[in-house]
């Protein structure tokens, strides 16, 4: 019996592998972060590849290449796909593996197996 972590939001490896398609099933909602409730954060809704929907809250990095690809009226995300990147990175002090989103109908997609060393990654996100 394979054992399994309930949660309403995406889980690394368990939910999402590198190269899945994720699609956006909501606009998205501002609420509370759960590190400092006086920063709001951007969750949507999406459907994983075994059909299970899930909540993600995109890292900044993630929001500026959808923003470029799909605009940033997060309306127009409803329907879209996105590939799963999952880098394994230091965040504070712990290493542990990042999920990044690219818009799978993107020209412009990043190489986030090179981002850091492209500087495409910046600090803000951890």
């Amino acid at each position: 019996m394979q054992i399994k972590i309930e949660s309403k939001y995406l889980i690394t490896d368990q939910d999402v592998k590198n190269e899945d398609l994720i699609t956006f099933l909501n606009e998205g909602k501002e609420v509370p972060s759960t590190f400092n409730p006086e920063i709001k954060k951007i969750e949507f809704l999406v459907e994983t590849p075994k059909g299970e929907k899930k909540y993600v809250s995109p890292n900044n990095t993630t929001k500026k290449y959808l923003i470029k690809a799909w605009g940033d009226e997060t309306k127009n995300w409803i329907g879209k796909k996105a590939i799963v990147s999952l880098i394994m990175q230091n965040v504070k002090g712990e290493m542990k593996k990042v999920l990044y989103l690219n818009a799978s109908d993107s020209q412009s997609k990043i190489d986030l197996n090179n981002a850091e060393e492209e500087g495409v990654i910046p600090e803000s996100d951890f």
